[in-house]
């Protein structure tokens, strides 16, 4: 399970995201990073933090890259030209991958090159970091608010005074370049920002050329996703391979209607039909002159007359043996539904320092939980996938992928391993479950807590954004030890579910495997 980090937290104030066709860069961010990485590799991909919007209108950039998080500021001469080099080989392999983009045919083509065009603006030297000795960006994808749209990474090159024999000392990393024309932009040399604009100005002229010649055949095209589902690569996934499950399953259906029935046998006991006979040939009568009269037999001496024997009962025909038939399953007990059509659930635990404090039942509020989310995934339909978010403090928030009923196992030693740590990000926890969460299908998120956020957010607002973008979503909360009123009562209304307070650990068991919402297959054995 990766581990994502806190880089920093920016508000939005004086900048402005980029973009094309109304959907701004940033929130490609998984698309961003697919591209790089099948393309250019990890290393490429990393380049970019991961954005995550705050309740406040702000952004966290986190990222799951290990070592010393540091501004640039911080470096010494040598360790700065390094991480300059560092980004400048890696943003010339963007631009590169942009322009085969661009030659490519295709619209979509077209749309990942103006993406990563946009993903490598930035509004000034603070929008790199330096995680373990490698450049990180944040702010990527956002330019200042006077800038002009489309144009922020090619800022107009200043004009530099020619130098002279004298030995001028290096400019430091993170100031930007004084010339008598003004500040030349840290990202990125002379070479470097007429090369952009060159290849901007190569595009323009691409498209112009198009424009003038014959119009192809038009050819309907799927439309690009909504910018609301976020393009999660895992949801895209598990929604491709339930409707290959459909089509396979269909197929079979039209295999088995196509079959010719198997020949009928004859039971024992079941009379057989009687074979045909050919008509035996009709002799004429002989003429009447002819008929001989009859002969009188002689008289025989009458027989003894004998007792009537009772009339025998006729012996029952035994019936066919019945055909076995396959019995059929308990209503509600195996789901009939499409693969596609399965509900998903998402568990968000707390694991922060306070819910080491004791329950009756179990040594810990942590341990009962383990105990109530392994019961709950011995409980669920086989079709269900799960997922797991656990937020240890302020700026750790872990999420795992999905699994699927045949992944379960791995799951509970996932769950089984959760350790206290302090502090409760709720509503990031709480948001960062919806983004993981299908729109398509029904989902339940069972929220396992023991108090208020302490970082700052609010869980209302959380909910109800994700309840604005997943209709079909239920949060029902586990509240633990908060005494009065939960502090995460407005999530279960605001989407429709419920607030439990289990007092002890056979309830938590009991109440859980309830919240998950879905039917409890150990009833049907």
């Amino acid at each position: 399970m990766s581990e994502s980090r806190l880089v920093k937290s920016t508000p939005l104030t004086g900048f402005r995201p980029v973009g094309s066709h109304g959907e701004p860069a940033f929130e490609a961010h998984r698309q961003l990073v697919a591209v790089l990485s099948s393309r250019l590799g990890e290393g490429h991909a990393a380049l970019f933090a991961r954005p995550q919007r705050r309740s406040d209108g702000g952004v966290d950039w986190f990222t799951d890259r290990a070592g010393p998080i540091r501004p640039v500021s911080e470096l010494d001469a040598a360790e700065r030209a390094a991480l300059r080099s560092d980004l400048d080989r890696k943003l010339e392999d963007i631009a590169g991958l942009a322009r085969t983009l661009a030659q490519a045919p295709g619209d979509n083509a077209r749309r990942l090159a103006g993406l990563l065009l946009d993903a490598v603006q930035t509004p000034g030297p603070d929008a790199c970091m330096a995680v373990g000795g490698r450049p990180l960006l944040i702010l990527w994808g956002f330019a200042r608010g006077d800038t002009v749209p489309g144009l922020a990474a090619v800022p107009a090159a200043p004009l530099r005074p020619v130098p002279t024999a004298a030995a001028v000392p290096p400019a430091p990393f993170a100031a930007p370049v004084l010339s008598a024309a003004g500040a030349a932009p840290w990202l990125a040399r002379d070479w470097w920002r007429w090369l952009l604009l060159l290849l901007l100005l190569l595009i323009t002229g691409l498209l112009a050329l198009r424009a003038c010649g014959p119009l192809p055949p038009r050819v309907a095209e799927a439309q690009p996703p909504p910018a609301d589902a976020l393009w999660d690569a895992e949801a895209r996934g598990r929604e491709l391979e339930r409707e290959l499950a459909d089509l396979r399953r269909e197929r079979e259906q039209s295999a088995a209607a196509c079959a010719l029935p198997p020949e009928r046998e004859v039971g024992e006991g079941e009379p057989a039909a009687p074979p045909m006979r050919a008509n035996a040939p009709v002799t004429p009568a002989p003429p009447a002159s002819e008929i001989e009269p009859p002969v009188t037999p002689p008289m025989q001496p009458a027989a003894p007359t004998l007792p009537e024997l009772p009339a025998l009962a006729e012996v029952p025909r035994p019936a066919p043996a019945p055909q076995p038939r396959a019995e059929a399953p308990e209503a509600g007990c195996t789901p009939q539904r499409l693969p596609s059509e399965a509900p998903e659930v998402a568990i968000v635990v707390d694991a922060s320092g306070s819910m080491e404090e004791p329950i009756a039942g179990a040594p810990s509020r942590l341990d009962a939980a383990k105990g109530a989310i392994g019961d709950l995934l011995n409980a669920l339909p086989p079709d269900v996938d799960v997922g797991l978010v656990e937020f240890r403090d302020c700026e750790r928030v872990q999420r795992d992928r999905f699994y699927s009923g045949a992944e379960r196992g791995q799951l509970k030693a996932q769950v089984d391993a959760l350790q206290p740590g302090r502090g409760t990000p709720l509503a990031r926890s709480v948001e960062r479950a919806g983004t993981i969460l299908s729109a398509q299908v029904p989902a339940v998120m069972v929220v396992v807590t023991d108090g208020e956020d302490s970082c700052g957010g609010d869980p209302c607002a959380a909910a109800r954004e994700i309840k604005r973008k997943r209709p079909n979503l239920v949060i029902n909360v586990m509240d633990i030890g908060s005494g009065g009123a939960s502090p995460a009562a407005c999530m279960a209304e605001i989407t429709g579910g419920r607030v439990y307070k289990p007092g002890s650990a056979v309830e938590f068991d009991r109440m859980v495997t309830e919240a998950g919402g879905q039917q409890d297959i150990r009833e049907c054995s």
